[in-house]
């Protein structure tokens, strides 16, 4: 890992390394500005396709917490697109990844958690998807409009989120937090926390038949 100042630092991690955090939850991601899962089937079999080809993609920006968790600042869609295609919960060129290529999917597997489906893609390649590494940027967290702030800098330049998206970035008025509290109650989602582990972001975000999500909050 390089430090590039006292509070932020660049590293490279394997993706294997990564779904190790993503499986023990440590990777958060704050409801108060992040849109839920949008990417469609296509989008994410792409991005899977530019990992087996050994192309760069984009810089991941996370935020140290306190308690040793990393909260997702940018890179969300990516991060649960791959995990998602480990979890084999879509194939890549009609395949599936192979659970037995990790020691925690394979475990997984084991114990009935993941179930394999098939055909199952080659084991190479899967070895190569799984040792690609990802740029990773970790910015020390001091305080939540910081972040807050970062994250509505990223998302003014070019087209990435909704104007009415980066408004409630960092809403804690009184009226918008009673909206939110009352879709939550009524879409009888999974926590009404506003920090909700990656790992759930699934549950809350409704897959339509072409791979897309209802991004209603």
């Amino acid at each position: 890992m390089k430090e590039l100042n006292n509070r932020l630092f660049i590293s490279g991690e394997s993706i294997q390394e990564l779904y190790n955090w993503y499986s023990k939850k440590t990777l958060i991601v704050n409801r108060l500005y992040q849109r839920k899962l949008v990417w469609t089937l296509n989008e994410k079999q792409k991005l899977i396709d530019t990992i087996s080809r050994d192309y760069p993609i984009p810089l991941f920006l996370l935020a140290e917490m306190s308690d040793g968790k990393n909260e997702i600042i940018d890179g969300m869609q990516r991060f649960s697109s791959i995990f998602h295609f480990i979890e084999n919960d879509f194939s890549f060129n009609g395949k599936f990844f192979d659970l037995e290529t990790l020691a925690t999917t394979n475990t997984l597997k084991k114990e009935g958690i993941l179930v394999q489906k098939e055909p199952i893609l080659d084991r190479e390649i899967c070895t190569k998807i799984a040792n690609y590494k990802l740029a990773i940027s970790i910015y020390k967290k001091d305080n939540n409009e910081i972040i807050n702030d970062i994250f509505s800098r990223i998302n003014s330049y070019g087209k990435k989120l909704s104007r009415q998206e980066i408004r409630q970035v960092g809403t804690t008025e009184e009226f918008p937090e009673l909206v939110k509290s009352i879709a939550v109650k009524i879409r009888g989602d999974v926590s009404h926390s506003n920090i909700l582990e990656l790992n759930k972001m699934k549950n809350i975000s409704i897959d339509m038949e072409d791979g897309t999500n209802n991004t209603i909050r």
